[in-house]
């Protein structure tokens, strides 16, 4: 997955880095395409706002 702009590169001793740089790429590439792969079979579901039972008076009580 070498791009053109990194051919004179190895030339000058950058090849580690021109790895590294190539092994970030398809780690996104890869992160790109499970983010899509997910988002195809996961839906959102709704709850709804929770509702509380009203409260419980205790006349005669202070």
């Amino acid at each position: 997955m070498a791009l053109p702009r990194y051919d004179g590169h190895e030339a000058e001793g950058w090849i580690g880095e021109i790895e590294d740089i190539d092994l970030t790429l398809r780690f996104l590439a890869d992160k790109q395409q499970q983010s899509v792969r997910l988002r195809k079979i996961t839906s959102t579901v709704e709850f709804g706002m929770p509702t509380l039972p009203p409260p419980v008076s205790f006349e005669g009580h202070t």
